[in-house]
């Protein structure tokens, strides 16, 4: 405890509803997962043996430690599902690691951890007054490896406070409030939280590592009483961990423990928080939310706990039973929303649940519409096991589509986009010219909108399917065109570098499709090849600096019987220049090689270099490995670049860590290095063929 309690005296009192029970819990080898990977040496590449690896399988939990081998290879079996996180270290290294969401029965392969130069934040811990405070402790350091504002950056932090068993120091403030962190990853984001007995927890605003002078001040917050009382009998639960979240961002989470008594007591900043106890005992009836104003010195909440069972069942295709996987069931306990789980690879799933009146009812699965029956209502009963009956989901259809050309024929091999929904990569069509179009998610009204490319032939076709349609949809193939334009400021003067959006409306749908988007080249000028002739197209110029600036074309007709038609210039205004590499060399080999991903044996084969953003590397190359078949038939090339690319392999896609140069995401290259085309996203298979000799 940090005070008398029985000196403070409370103002306001919540009670939440908490489940307790009073047997021991144990987990089958299905309900736990696993995750295994390699340890790297960012420098090198290299595979590194003889690491610490560590788990933390939430934050109540003890951590688990285990040791790469001779291969750099880890293993953690029996994993609780659940957010985990997985760091690892060794001497003259920084710690690295990520956190991942595991499923019962997951097994997470190819887990790489990629440890990079060590660094450091100093500064210094103040009061409200700028006074220093000594003998503040960092108990945990959160890690962010690339943009702030991308919700799928990697992650991990650092648990001081729990890995102090193994040998490692607590960060701690000297008498003038000084601190320093060390072992900290070179150019990532930190979070630092620190605690003392006498003031509330306080998290960092995000700090550069490497930084020098970080300022981190406290302040003495509300003291908050409360105790852990069992419903039944209304006595005293003692050792029972307690969880505060803030409910506003950053979201940092402060904890502690009722002690022999029953009792707890901590400081938090005024804000609104959820609360919850937690531990391998205990789970939450609701999460209750209260508001620490602040206007009074204290504030009790205390906490009732009941009794938890177990919800078991399974999820599948009514088609040929198959197990759906990563379909999301929601939990409800008297009649709120308490938990939202996925199945796995069985297609199973699970919930520790209080006991009482619950509900399980399916949500959303990729492909699927929805569950027959919609869910289940039950009671459940303290320490037991409720196994329901499946859950039957309703496949979303499909749709075919026949490709003919321009004499009725069928089409082997035409390259299928779907535009709409938004699909990222290629399709292609069978020896009798069809291609069935399969989506994750419903189409809008039923409307399925593409893009059809010829293999070899200058012709192609946009499509659109309704639902009416779906089984026996028939596209024509037809001559491709060009439009070309310009973007200008207000004085006429040619923008380079501006973001270029064709889309194509339709009246079922809430908004444009988009077909493209391109970048201005140097002289302000593009060309959008591949357009379909008499095809009513928008046209948008976007500023890169400002989004705000941009202008629309006239919704404008292509000629038929043009080869290239003439868009009027683009005004963007108050448009500022960007950056285009249109016709410059792009030394792209630059970039550091991933080891394991393909070599590129035949450099002077033309490449599209497609850059991706951490979070969406992984599902960019499946898109590059399915999509390769068609290239090369051509004699091209995909190229994956991204920051996280040193986590992946491919025997498919040559792989290199960086960053785009410029504004686009795909540069189409030749076999002399000279960038042809900048997109913002992958082109067609027509464009990138006809734009590479």
């Amino acid at each position: 405890m940090f005070w008398n309690s029985k000196k403070l005296t409370s103002r306001y009192r919540a009670v939440a509803f908490i489940a307790v029970i009073s047997f021991a819990t144990t987990s089958s080898a299905a309900s736990l997962a696993r995750v295994s990977g390699t340890i790297l040496d960012q420098s090198n590449g290299k595979l590194l043996p003889g690491v610490q690896v560590f788990i933390e399988q939430g934050l109540t939990r003890p951590i688990r430690v285990t040791q790469s081998d001779a291969n750099g290879y880890y293993e953690f079996p029996d994993v609780i599902p659940g957010t985990i996180g997985i760091f690892a270290y060794a001497d003259g290294f920084s710690f690295g690691g990520f956190s991942i969401l595991t499923s019962a029965g997951d097994d997470h392969k190819n887990q790489s951890i990629v440890l990079k130069k060590s660094s450091t934040i100093s500064g210094q811990i103040i009061g409200s007054r700028r006074k220093p405070i000594a003998d503040a402790n960092i108990i945990r350091v959160l890690l962010v490896d690339g943009d702030l504002s991308n919700p799928g950056a990697k992650k991990f932090s650092i648990p001081f406070s729990k890995i102090r068993r193994f040998g490692f120091q607590v960060p701690t403030s000297d008498s003038k409030g000084n601190f320093s962190i060390n072992r900290l990853p070179v150019d990532e984001t930190a979070f630092i939280k620190v605690t003392h007995t006498k003031f509330a927890q306080q998290i960092s605003s995000p700090t550069k590592v490497g930084a020098s002078a970080t300022k981190i001040t406290l302040s003495q917050g509300v003291g908050i009483l409360g105790s852990v009382l069992s419903r039944d009998n209304k006595k005293s639960v003692p050792n029972a961990p307690i969880i505060f979240r803030n409910i506003l961002p950053p979201k940092d989470t402060t904890i502690t423990r009722t002690g022999a008594d029953g009792a707890y007591a901590l400081r938090l900043r005024p804000g609104a928080y959820t609360y919850e106890s937690v531990g391998s005992n205990f789970t939450s009836v609701t999460k209750p939310q209260v508001l620490v104003s602040g206007e009074f010195l204290t504030q009790q909440i205390d906490l009732i706990v009941a009794g938890k069972g177990t919800i078991t069942g399974k999820v599948l295709d009514p088609i040929d039973e198959d197990p759906v996987v990563g379909a999301s069931i929601v939990l409800e306990t008297n009649g709120k929303a308490y938990k939202v789980t996925q199945t796995n690879a069985s297609g199973e799933y699970s919930f520790a649940a209080p006991e009482g009146e619950c509900s399980v009812k399916f949500w959303r699965a990729p492909g699927y519409t929805h569950s027959t029956p919609p869910g289940y209502s039950f009671s459940l009963m303290p320490g037991k096991t409720k196994t329901l009956l499946p859950l039957w989901l309703t496949p979303i259809p499909s749709y075919s589509l026949e490709v003919i050309d321009e004499n009725r024929g069928p089409v082997i091999g035409a390259i299928v986009h779907v535009l709409h929904p938004k699909q990222i990569g290629w399709r292609g069509t069978d020896e009798n010219g069809l291609v069935e179009i399969s989506m994750a998610a419903p189409p809008e009204n039923g409307i399925v909108i593409g893009y059809v490319d010829h293999p070899t032939d200058h012709i192609g076709a946009l499509f659109v399917i309704d639902s009416t349609r779906a089984d026996d949809a028939i596209v024509q193939l037809a001559p491709l065109h060009a439009v070309q334009g310009r973007a200008v400021d207000n004085k006429n003067n040619a923008l380079v570098g501006q973001t270029i959006s064709c889309e194509i409306g339709h009246s079922n749908l809430s908004a444009p499709v988009s077909i493209w988007k391109l970048v201005t080249g140097p002289n302000g000028n593009f060309q959008h090849p591949g357009v379909v002739e008499g095809t009513s197209l928008i046209y948008t110029a976007t500023s890169p600096t400002n989004t705000d600036n941009q202008v629309a074309s006239p919704t404008f007709f292509t000629t038929t019987g043009s080869t290239v038609a003439i868009l009027p210039a683009l005004t963007v205004p108050d448009g500022t220049p960007g950056t285009s590499l249109i016709g410059k060399s792009f030394p792209w080999r630059r970039f550091k090689k991933v080891k394991g991903s393909r070599s590129d044996h035949n450099q002077s084969r033309p490449k599209v270099v497609v850059f991706a953003e951490p979070a969406r590397a992984k599902m960019m190359l499946k898109t590059l490995e399915t999509s390769q078949q068609y290239l090369d038939k051509i004699g091209k090339q995909f190229v994956l670049i991204a920051d996280a690319a040193a986590t992946l392999t491919s025997s498919t896609i040559p792989l290199y860590q960086g960053t785009p140069p410029a504004s686009a995401d795909v540069y189409v290259i030749s076999n002399d290095n000279k960038v042809m085309l900048e997109s913002i996203e992958i082109p067609t298979y027509s464009a990138i063929r006809d734009n590479l000799p």
